[in-house]
């Protein structure tokens, strides 16, 4: 098996990633900027060829500045705008300040919950990622909660109009979040008219895991939905999962998302009415590629 991590090849420095079974990403590395291990797992932030500042979390790629906007922004808005006036926003998760950095660009959102169980993740992205994340963590509608996720949520009595899971794949310590019992957490949570997101994993390397936990949510929850972005840092489709009794996203008009992102203020690169409709329509390649791969 291929040994990945860092790696010195005719004298230049790469970083070998494992995407799937007998499938890797070579990049090249310009610069190192941090390699340490937290109590949780092993972070690296790079320099890399092509993609700026890239942060990645046990040999997995987590964030790069180049296009870090197109996941971050394709995760946040779709769900924030179906919702009509979220107020409170929990984030389980996203260390790195992406999620909570969108949520924050509402202008009707008056809290946001950010439960991290790495501190050493936000301090290094605080570190080397400059003032666009940093500062979002500084926000006085901001709460940082350094604790487990998983036991914030059974914890809390709080609820919230939208919470956003932004944990890693469905192995090692993010496991359980992948797990009815979380989505039950969740639910309880939520507000009556409220929605959760997932991030839901690549559909390639992933296969079948969008279709899993879409089956579980809908034994909780009316409406559930996959979207789906291609991420070039990535190399791949990645996919986000949603779920509401009261909310869905397919189901807004151009019209609507229009009026909502003029009226909340959004200061948007990537994502448009346009745009939200292909994620929606790209979502059709997670069943073409289980037919493929099953």
């Amino acid at each position: 098996m291929l040994r990945t991590g860092l790696r010195r090849i005719d004298g230049e420095v790469f970083y070998i990633e494992k995407l799937h079974k007998g499938v890797y990403t070579l990049t090249k590395v310009n610069r190192i900027y941090c390699r340490r291990k937290s109590q949780y797992q092993l972070i690296e932030i790079f320099d890399s060829e092509g993609y700026g500042v890239s942060l990645y979390l046990d040999g997995t790629t987590q964030i790069s500045s180049a296009d870090e906007f197109i996941y971050h922004e394709s995760f946040v808005h779709p769900v924030m705008l179906s919702h009509p006036n979220p107020r409170e926003v929990l984030i389980i998760g996203g260390g790195d300040g992406g999620v909570l950095r969108e949520v924050l660009k509402h202008s009707c959102v008056e809290r946001v919950d950010m439960v991290e169980i790495d501190a050493e993740v936000i301090e290094s992205v605080r570190k080397f990622f400059g003032p666009s994340f940093s500062k979002v963590f500084e926000d006085p509608k901001a709460r940082i909660i350094i604790d487990d996720g998983a036991s914030f949520l059974r914890s809390s009595t709080k609820k919230y109009d939208v919470i956003f899971a932004d944990v890693t794949d469905e192995i090692g310590p993010a496991a359980t979040f992948y797990k009815m019992e979380i989505f039950r957490a969740m639910k309880e949570r939520l507000k009556e008219e409220g929605i959760v997101c997932l991030q839901s994993l690549g559909i390639v390397e992933h296969v079948g895991a969008q279709s899993r936990l879409k089956r579980a949510l809908k034994d909780l929850f009316k409406n559930v939905g996959v979207y789906v972005v291609y991420v070039p840092s990535f190399t791949g489709l990645w996919s986000f999962t949603y779920a509401s009794d009261s909310c869905n996203p397919a189901a807004m008009s151009e019209e609507e998302l229009r009026k909502r992102i003029s009226k909340r203020g959004l200061d948007l690169k990537f994502y448009n009415p346009e745009v939200h409709d292909l994620l929606f329509k790209s979502a059709y390649y997670i069943k073409v590629l289980e037919e493929v791969f099953w």
